[in-house]
């Protein structure tokens, strides 16, 4: 479910993007708001366990990062 909702988001978002890039804001903020709706909270937690657990695997193999 988390995936289908991540592939709207970041449908919308691009076309939201691109929208912007051609200065059409009009456009750009209902696409935005469209993309917001399927980001939720649960998402930001995914991600920042997605990034801890890379950090976690570089710092193991002695990559550092700062």
């Amino acid at each position: 479910m988390k995936t289908c909702l991540l592939k709207h988001y970041y449908k919308y978002a691009h076309l939201a993007s691109k929208a912007e890039r051609l200065n059409n804001y009009i456009l750009a903020e209902k696409l935005w708001r469209r993309a917001y709706v399927f980001c939720c909270d649960a998402d930001t937690e995914w991600v920042s366990r997605r990034l801890a657990f890379c950090k976690k695997y570089l710092l193991r193999n002695g990559v550092d990062i700062k």
